[in-house]
């Protein structure tokens, strides 16, 4: 392969390669933000425990503003399809609780937590609020993201509850294990209980099956029971790191595709010099 063929297909690579590097600078630029959050908030070091979750919790509940008549950054009528990144919500610090979420997951991650979205859902299967659910030792605790009944983030606050506890109120037709479920409920207090009949369902929205379904045309209720691995649920909550996996493979296709033209072109020229021989 001669030299101008090969830096034909350097510069078709790294031209090809642009998108992605566009996108993995802002995801480089979020990471400092989210780590320059962390530092001014006194929790870059802090250990992974139940303690520094809540923190992380209460502290963008404290600097994030709420209130939808005051905002002026974010426009809910015209988000984009995976939402705004935490760089711009660090950056204007408005929005409610899906917003909440996405910041307090990627610092809890940056901090080495496995964390996740979960959203939960009324009586009428309507989402009500989303929230983080964070795994320590094996097991599961949820942490309140921000524009929540105080009611609701005391309970959060003052009890292990994970999705787990869900099945307390829901229905089951063995006689027997209703009987024990219901028994379980003397463990609760009064708040407790009342979280649990205001959120009757929830749903890992790492992987968000119904908004993927309703994009398409299908408006269907989807929920996902299972725990997302770590690797998706940090993945779910960086556009630009998505952003920059899905124009990846323009680099590669575009060298492979001028390694097709080069190669064919070449053929030619042999074709047509062969042919001048003998005339």
């Amino acid at each position: 392969m001669n030299r101008s063929r090969l830096l034909l297909l350097f510069g078709a690579f790294v031209f090809g390669a642009l998108p992605a590097s566009y996108f993995l600078l802002h995801q480089w630029q979020e990471n400092r933000i989210v780590d320059a959050y962390l530092e001014e908030i006194g929790l870059s070091e802090a250990p992974v425990n139940r303690a520094t979750a809540v923190a992380v919790s209460r502290a963008v509940r404290r600097d994030f503003n709420v209130d939808e008549t005051r905002f002026d950054a974010i426009q809910y009528g015209s988000r984009p399809f995976l939402r705004e990144d935490t760089e711009f919500l660090l950056t204007h610090r408005e929005g409610l609780c899906g917003e909440g979420t996405r910041v307090i997951a990627n610092l809890l991650q940056r901090l080495d937590f496995d964390a996740t979205r979960v959203t939960l859902y009324n009586r009428e299967l309507e989402s009500a609020h989303t929230l983080v659910s964070v795994s320590l030792d094996g097991r599961e605790i949820l942490v309140d993201s921000i524009n929540a009944m105080p009611e609701v983030t005391q309970t959060l606050e003052t009890h292990d509850l994970s999705t787990a506890d869900f099945n307390v109120l829901s229905y089951n037709d063995n006689l027997a294990e209703r009987r024990r479920m219901a028994g379980n409920l003397h463990g609760y207090d009064e708040a407790t209980i009342d979280f649990f009949t205001k959120y009757w369902l929830y749903s890992y929205e790492a992987l968000p099956y119904a908004k993927l379904l309703t994009t398409v045309g299908l408006d269907v209720r989807a929920f996902n029971f299972d725990r997302p691995s770590l690797w998706v649920s940090s993945l779910a909550e960086k556009p630009h790191l998505v952003h920059a996996i899905l124009v990846a493979p323009v680099a590669p296709l575009l060298t492979i595709g001028i390694w097709q033209l080069a190669n064919r072109r070449a053929f030619r020229q042999r074709k047509q010099r062969k042919a001048l021989r003998y005339v």
